[in-house]
């Protein structure tokens, strides 16, 4: 009986990934994400905290190598990161910064490395543990902090799809117990994004 689930542990351990396999898929996810100029997608937008929630939606457009905007159905709502500047708008009340702002800097280089697939550095800036698994046709990699702060994120949740190493998913949990959710989906690659889209409002 002994030596049967001796074998059982082997061939159990022999099927699993191992941590080296995992960290090799999440480089070639970042590797496959280093010629992606651009994406347009559509995204949708889940914003909670305790048990209220608000549900968005628009479009996301990046341009390589950092300029990001969320692109929302109603005016209450947006996001630009340009230039290391960044122009936030939730319900209507707006928030502007550079990265000389550490809340900004921490923001701004999570979501564009996020994007990239540079998932070791997210987790390095967050001091996180990394997971990976694969679920829906997705890479589906969890980053937990090592320890609480008073700022910053206690989980981030990010899904790449399997076929392409295209991010689908992000989810920002922050120590402070809101949620931020984001769905992406029709991912287009290498179209041709017009610069206006980038430009933060005076």
């Amino acid at each position: 009986m002994k030596r049967i689930l001796i074998l059982a542990a082997a061939l159990l351990a022999m099927a699993l990934p191992s941590r080296a396999d995992d960290a090799a898929t999440l480089r070639a996810i970042e590797k496959a994400n280093v010629d992606v100029t651009t994406i347009e997608a559509n995204f949708t937008h889940r914003y909670s905290k305790g048990n209220k929630s608000k549900d968005f939606a628009g479009t996301c457009y990046f341009s390589a190598p950092g300029s990001l905007a969320m692109a929302y159905t109603v005016d209450t709502e947006a996001l630009i990161i340009n230039g290391g500047r960044l122009y936030s708008r939730r319900d209507k009340k707006v928030t502007k910064g550079d990265t000389h702002n550490g809340q900004v800097r921490s923001l701004t280089t999570t979501l564009i490395n996020c994007i990239k697939g540079r998932i070791l550095t997210v987790a390095e800036d967050n001091n996180a543990e990394w997971s990976l698994m694969e679920a829906g046709g997705n890479y589906v990699v969890t980053l937990t902090a090592r320890k609480k702060a008073s700022k910053g994120y206690s989980k981030i949740t990010l899904k790449y799809r399997k076929s392409d190493c295209l991010i689908t998913g992000l989810s920002l949990e922050e120590f402070s117990g809101a949620v931020n959710t984001y769905v992406l989906s029709s991912l287009r690659t290498g179209e041709t994004i017009p610069p206006a889209v980038f430009n933060i409002p005076k």
